[in-house]
């Protein structure tokens, strides 16, 4: 697949993200954390 393609997809699937948080300043490190110390 051509890289730039590949790149192009990698962004429309994580823009929505990557906007949310910069508008709301809000991640999910938590939840992650939480869910780290539960599968370990």
């Amino acid at each position: 697949m051509d890289p730039v393609i590949k790149v192009a997809r990698m962004i429309k699937n994580y823009l929505y993200g990557v906007i949310s948080y910069f508008r709301h300043r809000i991640t999910n490190a938590i939840a992650e954390g939480l869910n780290s110390k539960i599968a370990t």
